[in-house]
């Protein structure tokens, strides 16, 4: 499954320049707004990350929250210790 964001943000009026921009000006927005693109990619790659590495563990507590209506923190963590001592296992 692929998911794209739009990076590009509506501008609400209130925040609109009524006023053109100098070029100084015009090259600070444009590295503030870089720089807000780049935070927002890495943010995005390491919470895909996170969630491909723990896949498993995200497929177990959904399909336990389909059984139940909650889960507790007790039950929750056991799913991330299944998956830690599969995961020795395999490396034994």
């Amino acid at each position: 499954m692929s998911i794209k964001i739009n990076h590009e943000l509506p501008v609400p009026e209130v925040l609109k320049n009524e006023y053109p921009l100098s070029n100084e000006q015009k090259s600070i927005k444009q590295q503030r707004d870089e720089e807000i693109r780049r935070i927002i990619s890495e943010c995005h790659d390491q919470a895909k990350k996170i969630i491909l590495e723990h896949e498993d563990v995200l497929h177990k507590c959904a399909s336990l929250l389909l059984e139940k209506e909650k889960v507790h923190r007790d039950e929750f963590e056991a799913l991330f210790t299944t998956e830690n001592e599969e995961v020795a296992e395999t490396n034994e």
